[in-house]
């Protein structure tokens, strides 16, 4: 019964250590998430979906995270174009994010 247990324990640590290994890896593209803003659905974008997109090897951007001069339209065109995948929260009916 002690050698299972120590075995077992030997193979939670194990699987713990490549769980955080793929943690720290480079992300292997970009999510665009295209959502409405406000309590609600900033709320839900940082507990929910920024989580769930890095988890799976991706970096999360959103429309607020970019901080960069010029036309803002331009910059998710780009984002739009080059992300892997796009999150699109279409709840509320918002045409900002209908683009």
């Amino acid at each position: 019964m002690a050698r299972r247990a120590k075995s077992e324990k030997n193979r939670q640590k194990r699987s713990k250590k490549k769980h955080t290994q793929k943690r720290s890896a480079k992300p292997k593209g970009t999510c665009l998430i295209i959502s409405p803003f406000g309590e609600y659905f900033d709320e839900y974008n940082d507990l929910i979906y920024k989580p769930a997109i890095s988890k799976a090897g991706l970096n999360p951007i959103r429309a607020d995270d970019l901080y960069k001069t010029g036309s803002i339209i331009n910059d998710l065109w780009e984002l739009t174009k080059s992300a892997k995948i796009l999150l699109a929260d279409l709840s509320g009916k918002n045409p900002n994010v209908f683009l």
